[in-house]
Order: C-alpha cells, then sequence, then structure tokens
C-alpha cells in the first residue's frame, strides 16, 4: 500500500518540529544553566557538582543547535533525528533509575516529555528509508 506523499510530507514536518522544539527546549534549558546556575539548581531541585552541571549545560546547549540545524537543513534532517532519539534515550536512562529518588513537578514533566518526543521521533523514522510503503 502506498502511503500518499502528503503523509510523507506531513511526517517529516512533524519530525522537523519535534527537532525544533527539542532544540529550543535544551538550548534554552543549557543557557539557563550557564548564566544562572543558583537558579537552575533552585527550580530544579539539582544540586549537582558546578562543573558538571555547567559541563552538562554546554552539552544541551551544543545538542539544542545541532537539532535546530538538523531541522533547517534537509541532508542532516535524518541524522538529527536519530540523534534526538539517541539523546532523549540518554537522558531518560539516568532519569529512570532515579525516578523514586527525584521528587519536583519539573523533573516529571522532563520525564514524560523525553518520552513523548522519543516515541513520536521513532514513529517519524521508522518509515523514513521507504516512506511510500505501509505494512
Amino acid at each position: 500500500m502506498r502511503l500518499p506523499w502528503r503523509a510523507v510530507f506531513a511526517r517529516r514536518n512533524l519530525l522537523r518540529l519535534l527537532l525544533c522544539w527539542q532544540g529550543l527546549y535544551y538550548g534554552v534549558t543549557g543557557i539557563w544553566a550557564l548564566a544562572d546556575l543558583a537558579g537552575f539548581s533552585r527550580a530544579t531541585k539539582n544540586t549537582g557538582d558546578a562543573l558538571d552541571m555547567h559541563s552538562i549545560a554546554a552539552l544541551a546547549l551544543v545538542l539544542g543547535i545541532a537539532f535546530i540545524w538538523g531541522a533547517l537543513r534537509e541532508k542532516q534532517t535524518l541524522f538529527a533525528g536519530w540523534l534526538l532519539v539517541g539523546s532523549c534515550v540518554a537522558v531518560l536512562l539516568p532519569e529512570a533509575v532515579h525516578f523514586s529518588d527525584v521528587r519536583g513537578t519539573l523533573f516529571f514533566l522532563d520525564f514524560v516529555e523525553e518520552i513523548a518526543v522519543a516515541l513520536v521521533a521513532l514513529y517519524t523514522l521508522t518509515r523514513w528509508r521507504n516512506p511510500d510503503r505501509i505494512n
């Protein structure tokens, strides 16, 4: 069965939207932690080592830029999509391990957001190589 081109276009646009969303989310989070670590730590209830927190914030900022770049450059969208899924999984694994230890609405919202983004991104990527067939 052939998937209409409109559906292929919509699926790729959905991935680009996800990349922009996650790029802004990671980018703003990274800038916030780099600019005001004390305020970030109070809001997120994360009191880790400043060097570690700044390193993670810088990585989040770089990932955010890469996601937005991938959304805007069609040749990089597929790679950025898989990077998006990988980063979501990389964030989810330690969050799942420490889920019972951490309290707070922001942590829970981030956990749910990462799961949702990973699942929707996987949906958009599963038929990427052969988007005109549905089995």
